[in-house]
């Protein structure tokens, strides 16, 4: 009976710093700008927004596309794919899911196996055979009895395993009954993970394509800035370092604006493998992932939603019964040292009858019942090393599962502290992008009235750009933190019926 393992890491999901890549843009100083999480650590009360910060306006929650109108032909589209439909097309066409499939079929064919050879065995012959012709031998002078040089039989023979039924049998069934099961969990736990990697795929291209639209916005303003300079210094009222400096800015901008988007259809085909979609099907955004978050915030603590997850997870699920499988196999392998008793039956129909005298050209039929006890001693030796063989395959099926344990605690810590880590960088994201506008919008001013340099307001437009981006990934982050933490605790798994 074969037995089939979980693998530890199949549940695990992508961590967040694969998620969190980095967008780079550069000022014409060498000034690096890396998006990434660790750099939205600062705590709420480090940033103090001045008074114009006010009056500039929330950057995202329930108005987040006001601080950014052009997200709004981007988000939340009409008919547009959501992380939902994602998942759920993914767990459909899940290739792993259909490998696992055809692992269910193989499990219910050993199980109806089991049946078959439990069932009495009947055995049908028809033989037909020619034999050479021998001398007749007279015994006390009575003539010889003709012998026929051709005989035909028809036989059958019926096989009933007795000593099966008591021993091995109903743990056989009930072995294969658990094979089954664990094959159809681990067909589950495949299209659950495929469903989760699913929304993180999606998430990941949203992302892609709001990072496009603030990378596009700043090629605009870079741009502006560029063909301001220029007029500014046709009329000499700006020095030939001032649009060297908004030549660099731009060229710099057109370059994030191209890896952009290069990252933004990878991620789109990355998504379109995940849920297999055609070539002609044209993906948008039909979720806003900068409105306010519903499931930001987690009630349970470490420890309940830890024995949440030791009840929730498929691939748990499919360890115990692989567990109670190898049991019974153990049973069945010790049980082969035994003697083997068995009931049989034969019922002859033959011409001519060996059993019938004298030997004659005609049909006869005969039958006999009986018991027979069967006793390999070797046996004996192979029964035993073959269960010490599953018992080993059991040991290392517990070691699995508290591996998988253990995995699944760092799974539920890790995504626990994302989740916290994440709303507590909204929050500071948003803050801080109020705050770069605020401040590009007072260079500006200040560039006008002849009080700041270009260099000033390059810098400023830059920090603007990054404060955006931040934005961006923490509403991301915090989206997909929730999908780890809901995969980790098995809270995305539908029940069988479904």
């Amino acid at each position: 009976m074969s037995t089939r393992w979980v693998m530890v890491g199949r549940g695990v999901c992508c961590s967040l710093g694969v998620l969190m890549r980095a967008f780079m843009l550069s000022v014409p100083l060498g000034l690096c700008l890396s998006v990434q999480a660790s750099a939205q650590t600062t705590s709420a009360a480090d940033v103090t927004p001045p008074a114009e910060v006010t009056s500039a306006g929330p950057a995202s929650g329930a108005s987040g596309a006001s601080a950014a109108p052009r997200f709004a032909p981007v988000l939340a589209q009409s008919g547009g794919l959501t992380a939902g439909d994602a998942a759920r097309r993914a767990a459909e066409t899940s290739v792993q899911g259909a490998i696992e499939r055809e692992d269910v079929v193989i499990a219910q064919s050993t199980k109806e196996r089991v049946f078959w050879e439990a069932a009495p065995r009947l055995t049908l012959t028809a033989q037909t055979t020619r034999l050479s012709e021998i001398e007749p031998v007279s015994i006390g002078g009575i003539p010889p009895f003709p012998q026929p040089q051709t005989n035909h039989l028809l036989n059958a023979r019926l096989v009933v395993p007795l000593s099966d039924y008591l021993l091995r049998t109903v743990q056989a069934v009930r072995g294969a009954s658990s094979n089954r099961a664990a094959a159809e969990l681990e067909e589950r736990a495949a299209r659950v993970t495929a469903a989760s990697n699913a929304k993180l795929s999606y998430y990941d291209w949203v992302r892609s394509r709001l990072e496009a639209v603030v990378a596009e916005q700043a090629l605009e303003q870079a741009s502006a800035q560029l063909a301001r300079m220029r007029t500014l210094y046709g009329v000499g009222r700006a020095a030939e370092a001032d649009l060297l400096q908004a030549q660099a800015f731009e060229a710099d901008a057109q370059l994030a604006f191209s890896h952009s988007q290069t990252q933004q259809m990878v991620a789109q085909e990355r998504l379109r493998l995940v849920i297999h979609a055609p070539a002609d099907e044209m993906l948008t955004v039909g979720e806003d992932v900068l409105s306010e978050f519903p499931a930001a915030t987690e009630a349970r603590g470490l420890e309940e939603l830890y024995q949440e997850g030791v009840r929730q997870r498929l691939e748990l699920q499919a360890l115990a019964k692989g567990q109670a499988a190898l049991d019974d196999v153990s049973s069945v392998e010790s049980s082969r040292a035994f003697p083997r008793l068995e009931g049989f039956g034969n019922v002859t129909y033959a011409n001519p009858n060996q059993r019938v005298f004298p030997l004659s050209e005609r049909w006869n039929t005969t039958w006999e019942v009986g018991l027979s006890l069967v006793w390999t001693l070797n046996d004996i030796g192979t029964a035993g090393t073959q269960a010490s063989s599953v018992k080993a395959q059991l040991a290392q099926l517990e070691q699995r599962q508290n591996a998988v344990q253990e995995a699944l605690r760092l799974e539920v810590v890790s995504a626990l502290g994302a989740l916290n880590q994440a709303r507590l960088n909204v929050s500071t994201a948003e803050q801080g992008e109020r705050a770069a506008t605020a401040a590009f919008t007072a260079r500006q001013r200040l560039q006008e009235q002849g009080m700041g340099t270009a260099l000033e307001l390059l810098q400023a437009e830059t920090v603007r750009t990054r404060a955006r981006l931040n934005v961006i990934n923490a509403h991301i982050a915090l989206r997909v933190a929730r999908v780890q933490l809901d995969h980790a605790v098995g809270r995305d798994v539908r029940p069988a019926a479904q």
